[in-house]
């Protein structure tokens, strides 16, 4: 039997498992936190997935190595070279809108529904399963393979800085993150931080998003005063997916802006930054990045900002510019 047809039959074998592996992967929500513990750098639960992983490497038979709470790797092969398989088991928050649980790992008409199950617990588990298909079938390898599963892809990268530092990363590697078979090139990250003064009293916040690589899909503004029927006649916006919310609070007017939220990596080529399906407009340019940090390692900021022409996350365009101009 050829290697190629050994591999399959192993696979098929494991498939039971492997998809009860990934499902119980998605059952931790591993949303970055602050330091639980030593070896938790990234949070209780985070640690929790990294321990559920570690322990799922031990059944199958590897060996895997605690990187501190950073990260945790397992070989196989023989050889001086090695080359790396880069995973993570952190995700970014689950966000709204969900009609399944996001932490549920529920199968529907042959889909694992879950946070997790593209980027990147699905990818993990699948090239961890084709690590240990290749050791079941008996392939020997001329080079080391090794896994390595991260805990701080989705805000920042620190374990593979720490893990650089500590262990070192192999010359060749790559990433099997979200889409089949990898994705080959990604353009990098920009994060900036605006600050301004707030130049119009009557606003007094205005806040949106969770995390800079999840576009949000709500923003709030308290504006003193009773703005609702002016708000309801400046929002215009023609599109089901986008609401506004209006109520008054202690005197002031609480507006909420909602829209679609998506989760997307850095595309910084092109010449808008989507917030939901609205269009952030920075100082007469429009620069393009879902990524977008606007205060404090948050997309959050606070009073009104000069340069910013349109601040809300929908398609609300710049309505909210509209109504206190």
């Amino acid at each position: 039997m050829q290697y190629n047809e050994r591999l399959d039959a192993e696979l098929k074998a494991l498939e039971g498992d492997m998809i009860e592996t990934l499902q119980r992967w998605i059952r931790v929500p591993s949303v970055r936190a602050e330091r639980s513990a030593d070896n938790a750098p990234f949070g209780e639960n985070v640690r929790r997935a990294l321990d559920t992983a570690m322990a799922d490497l031990k059944r199958l038979g590897m060996e895997p190595r605690d990187v501190d709470g950073y990260c945790c790797d397992t070989e196989i092969g023989q050889g001086d070279e090695v080359i790396a398989v880069l995973s993570h088991l952190d995700v970014v928050p689950e966000g709204e809108g969900w009609a399944h649980d996001p932490y549920g790992a529920e199968i529907i008409d042959g889909r694992m529904i879950g946070r997790g199950t593209s980027d990147d617990k699905g990818p993990g588990v699948a090239a961890l399963f084709a690590m240990k298909a290749i050791m079941n079938a008996g392939i020997p390898l001329r080079r080391r393979c090794r896994l390595i599963l991260g805990c701080d892809e989705e805000c920042g990268m620190q374990d593979l800085v720490y893990y650089d530092r500590k262990i070192g990363l192999p010359e060749r590697g790559f990433s099997p993150d979200a889409n089949f078979p990898l994705i080959n090139t990604e353009k990098g990250g920009l994060t900036m931080k605006l600050h301004a003064a707030v130049s119009d009293e009557r606003l007094i916040e205005i806040a949106s998003g969770t995390r800079v690589n999840v576009v949000p899909n709500q923003a709030v503004a308290v504006i003193a005063g009773d703005w609702r029927e002016a708000a309801a006649d400046a929002f215009d916006v023609e599109d089901e997916d986008c609401a506004l919310e209006s109520e008054l609070v202690g005197g002031d007017t609480r507006l909420t802006v909602t829209g679609v939220q998506k989760v997307l990596h850095c595309n910084a080529d092109s010449a808008a930054i989507e917030t939901g399906r609205g269009i952030l407009h920075l100082a007469g340019a429009q620069l393009s990045m879902a990524a977008l940090d606007l205060e404090a390692g948050e997309a959050k900021f606070t009073g009104r900002i000069d340069a910013l022409e349109y601040t809300a996350s929908a398609p609300a365009g710049s309505f909210l510019h509209r109504l206190l101009r």
